[in-house]
């Protein structure tokens, strides 16, 4: 039957996942040569080969599997897990205990020679287990045998820029929806009541996205309302939770630190008598008691007529609940539309593609009903599958005739799931850990991974992280992991969408609890991950955590007592996770689970951490946020296996002990936002293995001279550091530095000779030109061509060389998006209006720049590259086509901008006095500008647009100001261009 042959597809999917962990903990076994090892090598060898043998198989063929055997198959694969899972640790733990753990002739003890022979006869007596199931199927060189000779599925990855909002040019076939919504939200400015609009859809037809593309509309909606918030809602529906959520919107700090009473005012503050739209996105509640509440709460704060609410869910009933004034039933894409988006979902050589993949593709869009989210995830299920015969198979697959578009999703993303590589099924599979909903942090998820043995060893790389950056990547291309999105910490996050994290749950099936059991059963011995949010544990069986691998709770109410007995037994939990529980709580994991390697602590406001956490021998992750630490215990250097520190928002923390350069494994420190902090370790440098150090936001005023002596750092961020000052020399010492975050160092007197050096810098944020020569000049940017994001560069009056300023190749660098050009803070005396207009021809930034600032420059004409030039740009088009963004502070003795350049995408123009309280230009007339709009096409493109027509929001604090708009190639242009080009 099609439904029994679809379970025995994901089993065996469920099975590779599983065998390729075993696999990635086998691997080390068998190359290094630990001393427990001896007497079972050959064991552990041939074990590993059965593993990948069987894993090949199933890989190519697990849909033709007999059921019992598979399910048998699966049993021993988690008893394999176990078995190994231990004798990995025990070998470890003797590794850590020795001096490098290699074969020797010492005498072993009695006790420890017996744990030995128990370990062996174990991995002896599951390799039997193991191979007589392989029998059972066939024999091993039939398995062989059958593994066809098909080239192996390639792991396509795509580097994702994580941007938080939609990417409107991408969404396909919601145009008329979109303004359909939009005007019904706009169209009642005077309405007392709050409005609400729902859009109703089935999970994955794009419903967010639409609301997306709503909210992040520039021309209508952020004119049209003075606040907008977003709010993701999901099944959990309550007045102080959506409180939270709301204060949270808008607010820096986390919730949990403020009482409601202070949220709802500050919410009030922010709200009151304004016009706001409020998205709130997957609502599921249709209790009307819940509802009037809230409403309750919003009109109490007085909001300003013409308030909305927009409201997104699957429910007709929930729209009803509500009261919606509209109800918007999101069709789904019609055929032309969903092919249109397979193209674009697809990735594929334009070689390879033909009429037959076409017509095959065809039939498989056909069979997504429409539902892009189906489409999606199969387009990437195919990427990289490059024979018609694998599109064949996914087109005759039975999941795809599931009968009713939500069924035909979720079989959708079933065969997404079966089509990932084997690497990738676990590291998806345990991102159901966390609750619907939940912002999932990028490197704590990675870090996860590596402690639970999902992130193989590949040739040629040196750290874990490298190779699950690129599951991470793989798992968004294919939609399982989705809103991606950076913060200024530079930390990323992601969320599951709920039919994705469904998929994850149902997967896992009886080996996740989501609920503590008071009884034992046959179950919950078998339980291996917990995911307890918002409960009272007060009884728990004996043996529940017995095959734990990971636990992650949040604001439970615990027995601690009865719970740590409870953890005894938790000898193969390796990760836990622990928002907002009492620090008793925190205190029984650390006394009694030795074996960690993932510790998670965030909002736990103890001041301390026991001693006993330098006794976790095997930990290699330490998670401890936004609580009031104040410092770690002066044993932490015990942790030889510490790889990853992060005590972010710990904003009491001072310094950390001395002793963390014994921690010689350890890779990455995050102390952003840790605002008390002042120093580190003299002897920080000790640390070779570091590459990630955060400094963000502390009071830092300078840096140990030994950080100069980590030649692996790759990533040093200082943004927000008000209080640094300077830099120790020979920073062109840190070569494989990709980002050096200067962004807000007020202070910072300037950049060290040798910046030059760091010629693989990808993100610099600023660069401070010093009055002294031991100071980097400007033309040292111009080694560093790969810089990105936005730079400012500040104290230009300190380096006025036209050469230098040339030299610096601003116009090379194609990734930059904003350039600030700062040329003094304060009022200098001396002023050189003519050597200042040369060093600004000569500072011309790259065409796709998006943002531009000038402020503090004493020239009394504009840039020679922003005038009207009667060359034109690349093929006529214009020289700057995508600035968006123009801001003009403190110009003095600018008179005009005669002729300035044709900006077709300019959206805002900031102008500003002087700080003299002069006005920016002289003028004899109002503000005058061209009649032609920026935005429109064809011939009739103009320099600036109109302000009556809107389309340029311009903020002239100097009241009268003139722009012509002849747009002639001056004369003084000209001019100051033979000058500029002297200085080549």
């Amino acid at each position: 039957m099609p439904w029994e042959k679809n379970m025995v597809a994901m089993e065996a999917a469920v099975v590779t996942g599983i065998l390729k962990v075993v696999g990635n903990k086998l691997a080390p076994l068998v190359i290094k040569e630990y001393r427990c090892v001896v007497s079972v090598k050959k064991d552990l060898q041939e074990l590993q080969d059965l593993a990948t043998q069987i894993n090949s198989w199933l890989e190519a063929q697990g849909g033709r599997a007999e059921g019992n055997w598979l399910k048998k198959l699966k049993d021993v694969a988690y008893d394999v897990d176990d078995v190994v899972d231990e004798f990995q640790l025990e070998a470890e733990k003797k590794d850590v205990n020795s001096d490098g753990g290699t074969v020797s002739t010492y005498r072993t003890k009695p006790k420890s020679f017996l744990l030995q022979c128990t370990a062996a006869w174990k991995i002896k007596d599951i390799k039997k287990r193991f191979a007589e199931i392989v029998k059972q199927r066939a024999d091993i060189n039939a398995i062989k045998n059958n593994i066809p000779d098909a080239h192996p599925a390639r792991h396509i990855t795509v580097e994702l820029l994580p941007l938080p909002n939609v990417d409107a040019s991408s969404v396909i076939g919601r145009d008329r929806e979109k303004h359909q919504i939009i005007f019904k939200l706009v169209e009642s400015k005077h309405q007392q009541k709050i409005k609400i609009v729902s859009i109703i859809g089935l999970g994955g037809s794009g419903k967010t996205t639409l609301a997306k593309l709503v909210f992040n509309d520039g021309n209508i909606i952020a004119k049209d309302f003075e606040v907008r918030l977003w709010v993701h809602v999901s099944q959990e529906f309550a007045i102080q939770k959506l409180v939270e959520k709301l204060f949270e919107a808008f607010a820096e700090n986390k919730s949990d630190h403020h009482p409601l009473p202070h949220m709802s005012k500050k919410i009030s503050e922010k709200l009151s008598e304004k016009r706001f739209l409020l998205v709130l996105d997957d609502v599921w509640t249709e209790d009307p008691i819940q509802w009037e509440e809230f409403m309750a709460f919003l009109n109490g704060i007085a909001p300003g007529p013409g308030s909305t609410i927009l409201l997104t869910t699957r429910s007709r009933e929930v729209a009803v609940t509500v009261g919606s004034s509209d109800h918007f039933d999101l069709p789904l894409l019609s055929p032309n539309d969903s092919w249109q988006l397979f193209q674009q979902s697809i990735i594929m050589p334009a070689t390879r593609w033909t009429l037959q993949f076409e017509e095959v593709g065809n039939q498989i869009v056909k069979k997504c009903g429409g539902l892009p989210l189906a489409i999606k995830v199969l387009a990437c299920a195919l990427t990289g599958k490059e024979r018609i015969e694998e599109w064949k198979a996914m087109r005759d697959n039975s999941l795809l005739d599931a009968v009713g578009e939500e069924n035909r999703l979720f079989a959708c993303l079933k065969l997404s799931y079966f089509h990932l590589p084997s690497h990738l099924k676990p590291c998806f599979t345990i991102c159901s850990l966390f609750p619907k909903g939940y912002m999932i942090d990028k490197e704590q998820l990675i870090d996860q991974w590596i402690a639970h043995d999902m992130v193989g060893v590949e040739v040629g790389v040196d750290y874990f992280e490298y190779t699950a950056h690129k599951y991470f990547n793989s798992l968004v291309q294919r939609s399982f992991l989705q809103d991606v999105d950076e913060n200024s910490y530079g930390r990323v996050k992601c969320r599951m969408r709920d039919l994705v994290h469904d998929l994850a749950q149902s997967i896992l099936g009886e080996k996740i609890s989501l609920v503590v059991p008071k009884e034992a059963s046959s179950s919950t011995r078998s339980y291996r991950y917990f995911s307890l949010a918002k409960q009272k544990i007060h009884l728990l069986p004996k043996n529940l955590f017995q095959k734990a691998r990971a636990l992650y709770a949040d604001k439970c109410e615990v027995d601690c007592k009865i719970f740590s007995k409870a953890l005894k037994n938790a000898r193969h939990l390796r990760s836990v996770t622990m928002d907002c529980v009492d620090k008793e709580l925190v205190q029984a994991v650390i006394l009694q689970v030795k074996n960690l390697k993932y510790l998670e602590i965030s909002r736990q406001y103890g001041e301390a951490l026991p001693e006993a956490i330098s006794d976790i021998w095997s930990l290699q992750t330490l998670h401890l946020t936004s609580s009031d630490l104040l410092e770690l215990p002066k044993s932490i250097g015990k942790l030889q296996k510490l790889r990853t520190l992060n005590l972010s928002h710990c904003e009491k923390l001072k310094c950390l002990p001395d002793s963390i350069v014994n921690c010689q494994m350890i890779s990455s420190i995050d102390l952003c936002n840790c605002k008390q902090l002042t120093v580190l370790p003299s002897s920080i440098g000790r640390n070779k293995m570091l590459r990630v150090l955060r400094l963000g936001n502390t009071k830092m005023e300078r840096l140990p001279s030994s950080v100069t002596a980590l030649r692996n750092l790759e990533c040093l961020d200082l943004h927000d550091c008000r209080y640094l000052v300077e830099f120790p020399k020979d920073m062109g010492n840190l070569d494989k530095l990709h980002v050096l975050n200067l962004t807000k160092c007020k202070k910072l007197g300037g950049i060290p000779v040798g910046i030059r050096q760091l010629s693989g810098l990808q993100k610099l944020g600023l660069f401070a030109l010093g009055k002294d020569e031991k100071f980097a000049g400007i033309s040292e940017l111009g080694n560093l061509p790969r810089i990105g994001g936005k730079l400012s560069i500040r104290g230009i009056y300190h380096g006025l060389y036209p050469v230098d300023a040339y030299n610096a190749h601003l116009k090379l660098m194609t990734n930059l998006q904003g350039l600030d050009l700062r040329w003094r803070m304060e009022d200098e005396v001396e002023v050189n209006t003519e050597l200042e207009q040369a060093v600004l021809d000569c500072l011309e930034p790259p065409q796709g720049i998006k943002e531009l600032m000038i402020s503090g420059y004493s020239g009394r004409q504009y840039a020679w590259w922003m005038q009207n030039r009667v060359d034109g740009g690349v093929s006529g088009l214009p020289f700057f086509p995508f600035l968006r963004v123009m801001a003009l502070f403190k110009l003095p003795n600018l008179k005009h901008l005669n002729g300035l350049a044709e900006l077709p995408c300019l959206e805002e123009l900031r102008l500003s006095p002087t700080a003299r309280g002069k006005r920016n230009f002289a003028s004899r007339s109002p503000l005058c500008l061209d009649e032609r709009s920026s935005n429109s096409r064809g011939s009739g493109r103009g320099k600036l647009p109109s302000e009556e027509r809107g389309d340029v929001k311009i903020h002239p604090l100097s009241p009268r100001m003139h722009f012509a708009s002849d747009g002639g190639d001056t004369e003084g242009a000209r001019g100051r261009r033979r000058r500029a080009s002297a200085a080549r």
